[in-house]
């Protein structure tokens, strides 16, 4: 699930914590709450803006629910303004100049991201816009699967960080890592949407090691992790990532050039 690369360098370099601090700090009298400590996790990340403009390249590799897969070049570009920054991924055509789909996220201080779709071939799936359309909107909407992915748009603009209902449930080890355990509940979640979202956050990194989606039946949908990662310029980045919807049995493999680094 993963602001993209930039904050796909912060979506994901995660620790997870041992079974004795579980409790610590949330049984603490002098703690904060669980709701407030979640509260204030998902400010402490959502505030993590990249430092500078970056773009990198890489690989959608697919797996769809009947077993085809397919691999798309991609490219991520991230720019940072004084009031917001801006995050691009662009599925490439096979001369790399050309480009076929485009999903931009604008995030900003206040919260919910805005969102801008375009594609240049017809559309593949409910609610894709058309050939050389642009389809707009701010905050959560559904059933948007990025190039035929098993990536939703709410997923790589990480839109559950700003649902107002955020819960430290507890801490614990995560692949051998210190990790706060965060639930973001969804306030009005609709039939194609989540209804809660479950991370696995790095106390030390702050980065998501692992975060499950549930749905509207409070089902597990979709599994997120990260499976590669890279230390440039003294800053974690996520060079590898996978989704899993449990229910189709469809993945996708996020993965990014190792040149550069």
């Amino acid at each position: 699930m993963t602001r993209a690369p930039g904050q796909t360098k912060r979506v994901l370099v995660f620790a997870v914590a041992v079974g004795t601090v579980a409790a610590l700090a949330i049984t603490d009298k002098a703690a904060l709450s669980q709701e407030d400590a979640g509260a204030a996790i998902a400010a402490e990340l959502r505030a993590q803006w990249p430092a500078e403009n970056v773009v990198q390249t890489g690989w959608l590799r697919i797996r769809d629910s009947k077993g085809v897969r397919a691999e798309l070049r991609l490219k991520c570009e991230i720019v940072v303004t004084p009031t917001n920054w801006a995050c691009t991924f662009s599925v490439l055509g096979s001369n790399t100049t050309n480009t076929l789909e485009q999903l931009r996220v604008i995030h900003s201080a206040n919260c919910a991201g805005e969102y801008v779709w375009t594609r240049a071939e017809p559309p593949q799936g409910s609610g894709a816009p058309g050939p050389h359309q642009q389809l707009s909107w701010t905050g959560t909407r559904w059933q948007c699967a990025f190039a035929g992915s098993d990536f939703w748009a709410v997923d790589l603009g990480l839109e559950f960080l700003c649902w107002p209902h955020q819960r430290l449930l507890k801490r614990e080890m995560r692949r051998s890592r210190f990790c706060d355990v965060l639930e973001s509940t969804n306030p009005a979640p609709t039939p194609d949407g989540y209804s809660r979202v479950v991370s696995w956050i790095d106390t030390e990194t702050r980065g998501i090691v692992r975060a499950e989606a549930y749905d509207a039946n409070n089902k597990l949908l979709k599994e997120f992790e990260p499976k590669e990662f890279k230390k440039v310029s003294g800053r974690w980045e996520l060079r590898q990532m996978r989704i899993r919807n449990v229910q189709t049995g469809s993945q996708t493999i996020f993965e990014l050039d190792k040149s550069g680094g």
